[in-house]
């Protein structure tokens, strides 16, 4: 009788994480496409998880695993054939231009100079704009451009993404579904997987790194384990800014999860002593990871650090000298928040409130730069790549694991 009730949160945050992020292509579809692709999107939200799943009800695990095997190598035939062929000059879809887009050339360009020496932020992409990412950025992506092209890293991230969802729904169809609900429901993944651009890399590893970090505290691993996947999550943070702040979110989870496992297993009550310790060894090895990976390239040359250029696009200056502060004030503000209130005690938890972060970060700067224009500002919700892997995790679960 309260399962509808106690659902909707769920389907809120799903359908936000999913559908939000696609608005973006009503900068070149126009405001029509917002309310066919809401209804559209959601009807075939609400398909795949309700009847598609009752469907794949029988589906045998090993079945599920073989299809989702597909399905990834699908897409890297995908990004192998296409996206060579709209890198540099965009494409055309139903009538619609989608234009190129350097984000994998500024990652590529970076990774190139530094394996030459050279300081990556003196370069420009093949469009003339700065390079965005931080430095964690060309590490992420310093095998696959070994192998030939960047574009390819998001396709590895996603099969880890595919892994960490049947984790965390204990069935490999729960992976499956929710796997086609990203690639169907929303456009905007499938356009950035084609294009190769580095957003859904930069939070599909923090989200992978979070992951393993909280893993490894519920089971109170060795010291040496938490700080390699906490050194792993500073360099998936130090990609873009924004998910700096999935940092503490961590450091609050471990604090208090730290030994979990192990005492619901040998039924003990109170978290060990060591708790603190983990965090503090968490926050510690992530933050050191950061600074040794900025701070050499700003001190390098401080002019041409061009990550702090690119604030430039959220200055919001109409709104007075400190515009530019407010969405990121907004961000510390819901972090710290989210820290105090001592809710988040699992890898899911954790994800709920790094969408939620993520969330305030992209709507915040969505409705500023939208009063600056005196309209909605479409472009700017395919930010919203940094929250939809994180939403899927936290709301798409609980909705398909059958022990909820």
């Amino acid at each position: 009788m309260n399962e509808v009730p106690r659902t909707r949160p769920l389907w809120a945050g799903l359908a936000a994480s999913l559908l939000l992020p696609s608005l973006a292509l009503a900068n070149t579809a126009g405001a029509a496409f917002v309310p066919v692709y809401l209804a559209g999107g959601g009807l075939l939200l609400w398909l795949l998880m309700r009847p598609f799943e009752r469907a794949t009800r029988r589906l045998g695990e090993r079945t599920a695993a073989w299809t989702i095997l597909a399905l990834l190598c699908l897409t890297l035939l995908a990004v192998v054939v296409v996206h060579p062929r709209i890198d540099t000059t965009g494409a055309e879809l139903f009538g619609v231009r989608v234009g190129a887009s350097d984000n994998d050339d500024a990652v590529d360009v970076g990774t190139a100079r530094l394996l030459a020496g050279e300081n990556p932020y003196r370069a420009r992409t093949f469009l003339g704009n700065p390079i965005a990412p931080l430095p964690g950025a060309f590490l992420l992506a310093l095998p696959f451009y070994a192998l030939g092209h960047s574009a390819v890293q998001n396709v590895f991230w996603l099969a880890v993404f595919a892994a960490l969802l049947w984790r965390l729904g204990r069935r490999a169809r729960v992976a499956l579904i929710l796997l086609l609900s990203v690639l169907l429901v929303s456009p905007d993944v499938v356009y950035q997987l084609l294009q190769g651009g580095d957003y859904a890399t930069d939070a599909l590893a923090t989200a992978a790194f979070a992951a393993l970090v909280v893993d490894l505290a519920r089971r109170a691993s060795p010291s040496w384990q938490i700080a390699l996947a906490a050194a792993g999550l500073g360099i998936a943070v130090t990609t873009r800014a924004n998910l700096l702040l999935v940092v503490p979110l961590v450091v609050a989870v471990v604090w208090r999860a730290h030994g979990a496992d192990v005492q619901e297993s040998a039924g003990a009550g109170r978290p060990p002593a060591t708790a603190l310790r983990a965090a503090v060894l968490t926050a510690a090895v992530a933050a050191a990871t950061v600074c040794a990976l900025v701070l050499p390239f700003y001190f390098w040359d401080p002019a041409h650090f061009t990550p702090l250029l690119t604030r430039e696009k959220a200055s919001f200056e109409s709104f007075g000298p400190l515009g530019g502060w407010l969405v990121p004030v907004a961000g510390v503000a819901v972090t710290a928040a989210l820290c105090r209130a001592g809710r988040s005690r699992d890898v899911r938890s954790l994800f709920r409130d790094a969408a939620l972060v993520q969330m305030t970060l992209v709507l915040g700067g969505f409705a500023l730069s939208s009063l600056e224009l005196g309209e909605p500002h479409w472009f700017y919700l395919h930010y919203g790549l940094m929250f939809l892997f994180f939403g899927v995790a936290a709301w798409g679960v609980p909705l398909l694991r059958e022990d909820k």
